[in-house]
């Protein structure tokens, strides 16, 4: 939908590389993306609503923690695309230690956006509250799209994988390794896919946030998949680093 501000930056980390004393190392700068304060998200969402506004449509649903980067993004994204947005805030994520966690933040500008919010105690399994709120709406005679936990689905990775095309215009070799936070499995899909498509020589090194590497790796595997499917290509054979 071209809501994110692309390409973001490249910078050279000089003084930590030289602290280290070895291995040049760069940063991607995908909090200067732009909508609703930026963040890595809005690469995903960017193919996700888009996709979701082709099906036909009439509002978003999706969640994540009190103070989900990704909610917010989404929030702003639905705010953009003038589609309302509603969202599913679980609490009880993250141990708290003021009640502003709750009113500040992220939380405050989803709210801005314009997002309905509702409450649900956190689940090792967040997709299903947000199914759950699906068929609520359409029980009311909505049409709603969801767009997952973290916005990982395989159009959100297939949109995630346009980093890597970034990388490889932006450095004047192929870097040894991309690595980045890995959690609900579609940001480590599309690098992996991205970097079979764009840098077959770079190593994509995920690190698990979730502490649950298997279910994170099936995860990866079932999205990269169902992108596959969509690409016509084959990515079964890309090694999963976590």
């Amino acid at each position: 939908m071209g809501l994110a501000h692309l390409p973001t930056p490249l910078h050279l980390m000089a003084n930590l590389s030289g602290h280290l004393g070895g291995p040049r190392i760069w940063v991607k700068r995908d909090a200067l993306t732009g909508l609703g304060m930026g963040g890595n998200k809005l690469r995903k969402i960017d193919y996700a609503l888009r996709d979701a506004l082709h099906q036909g449509a009439d509002c978003i649903v999706s969640g994540g923690a009190v103070q989900s980067n990704s909610a917010r993004q989404v929030a702003a994204a639905c705010a953009a695309a003038n589609i309302p947005c509603h969202l599913v805030v679980f609490e009880g994520r993250v141990s708290t230690i003021s009640e502003q966690y709750h009113t500040s933040g992220n939380a405050l500008l989803a709210e801005l956006f314009g997002a309905t919010r509702h409450f649900r105690p956190w689940s090792p399994h967040p997709n299903a509250a947000l199914e759950e709120l699906a068929a609520d709406l359409r029980a009311s005679g909505f049409t709603p799209a969801i767009l997952p936990y973290g916005v990982s689905n395989a159009m959100g990775a297939i949109g995630y994988a346009s980093v890597v095309a970034e990388i490889a215009e932006q450095m004047d070799q192929a870097p040894a390794a991309i690595i980045f936070a890995s959690g609900s499995g579609g940001t480590h899909a599309g690098i992996a896919m991205g970097c079979a498509l764009a840098l077959p020589n770079t190593q994509a090194i995920g690190f698990d946030i979730d502490a649950d590497p298997e279910r994170v790796r099936r995860d990866i595997i079932t999205i990269m998949r169902q992108a596959g499917a969509l690409l016509n290509h084959d990515f079964d054979t890309i090694q999963i680093d976590l």
